[in-house]
């Protein structure tokens, strides 16, 4: 990575930061290469965003969720 983009990133960075806080309804997960639709479910994501208010409405009927 060369030092004018470093630089670029920053000074945008440094410009929206003053724009406040994003606001949503929505939050729409997307797993990495070779990862699962569970895996925010495993590593606690889905549970902290419940303790700050987030409803979980499950997965798509697609995914590769674990049979009850």
């Amino acid at each position: 990575m060369n030092a004018t983009y470093v630089k670029q990133a920053l000074l945008l960075l440094t410009l929206l930061l003053p724009l406040g806080t994003a606001r949503a309804e929505v939050i729409v997960f997307v797993h990495g290469y070779m990862g699962s639709a569970n895996s925010w479910t495993a590593s606690g994501i889905t549970s902290e965003l419940g303790k700050a208010g987030w409803v979980h409405v499950g997965l798509p009927a697609t995914s590769d969720q674990p049979k009850a």
